[in-house]
């Protein structure tokens, strides 16, 4: 009878939000209708209730969570604040960590008992504490475009195959890892800035006997840096490099593809009255991929998987292949291979 009436004055009193949180409800919305949107648009799955994961947003005094899981609901007894058909956000008394700035997809591969075991949990800080780190930050769609690249890494783990490789066979190699392979080492460099030219010459080849030159070339030169490595590093990075670029490569090309739509995209109404950092899409009205350089140039980019994966995701789409539904349910399906595939 209890729950009964609490259902009922529910409805009578629908839960209001305090003031200065309508913004952060806003902004959340917003993400979520961005991500349905590049699901629908650009990459099968994202938009669905199977792929999703849930969203820590942080501010400097408590943190917001959407759709939490049944676990971290036990564990933080949050508070509703917000409810739509979309989207459930809860409040927790206080921050759940104290870290400063959080633009990451997390979870705990070792502790049992953690809220995000083996669970992939989506944690932004506000556009106003990412400017504090991220200081040529230009606006809320900017932002945007940080979280739903790092969005798309919770739904790329929400298939258990890419979490089990990654467990048993890149562990605990990082990017980075790679990353300071190729800063530290000439001949390394030189042969990954040459393969990612290649890339872009078959990109913008107009003809399919020119584009399968580069692409050989490609195949030729890829074996050279791999067998490079394991003369003079001892270490076989083909299930690293391929692992990485498929994972960063994929999420860059999502982040593009929102960069890409957002001229065409009508501006998000309540972040219009609420937001004075949204530009109503006004940063990328003009948004030409040429002059952002750091997405496809291994020169320019802050970790060349990012680079070369996107570079191939670009490819794949000019040869019309179908890959994005098997990409991440197939694990050790990489995208050079991909690529490469005979017609």
């Amino acid at each position: 009878m209890k729950l009964i009436l609490l259902f009922l004055l529910i409805l009578v009193f629908p839960l209001q939000p305090k003031p200065e949180e309508k913004m952060m409800i806003s902004r959340i919305s917003y993400i979520m209708h961005l991500k349905a949107t590049l699901g629908q648009e650009y990459w099968p799955g994202f938009n669905t209730v199977a792929g999703d994961v849930p969203l820590v947003y942080f501010t400097d005094s408590a943190s917001y969570i959407t759709n939490p899981t049944p676990r971290f609901m036990a564990m933080f007894r949050p508070v509703q604040i917000y409810h739509s058909a979309e989207i459930n956000i809860y409040k927790t008394p206080e921050r759940i960590n104290h870290h400063p700035f959080h633009m990451s997809t997390g979870m705990d591969l070792l502790d049992t008992t953690a809220f995000n075991f083996r669970a992939p949990f989506m944690f932004c800080s506000s556009p106003e504490t990412t400017k504090k780190v991220v200081t040529d930050l230009g606006s809320t769609e900017e932002w945007a475009t940080m979280v739903l690249h790092e969005y798309f890494h919770g739904f790329q783990f929400r298939h258990e195959p890419m979490l089990d490789y990654y467990l048993r066979n890149v562990y605990p190699v990082t990017a980075d890892s790679l990353h300071r392979v190729y800063k530290g080492h000439s001949w390394f460099k030189r042969l990954t800035d040459e393969e990612n030219g290649l890339l872009l010459l078959a990109i913008s080849s107009t003809d399919s006997t020119t584009m399968a030159t580069y692409l050989q070339l490609f195949k030729d030169k890829r074996k050279e840096k791999r067998d490079s490595c394991r003369e003079k590093l001892r270490i076989d990075i083909r299930k690293y490099e391929g692992y990485y670029e498929k994972l960063e490569g994929s999420a860059r090309y999502v982040e593009y593809q929102l960069m890409n739509s957002f001229h065409t995209l009508p501006p998000d109404k309540a972040l219009q009255k609420s937001d004075t950092f949204y530009t109503a899409n006004k940063q990328f009205s003009d948004f030409q991929l040429e002059k952002n350089t750091w997405l496809f140039e291994t020169t320019h980019s802050a970790n060349y998987t990012y680079a070369t994966g996107f570079n191939m995701t670009r490819l794949l789409d000019k040869l019309k292949r179908p890959y994005k539904e098997q990409l991440f349910t197939n694990a050790p399906l990489f995208l050079d291979s991909l690529v490469l595939q005979q017609p």
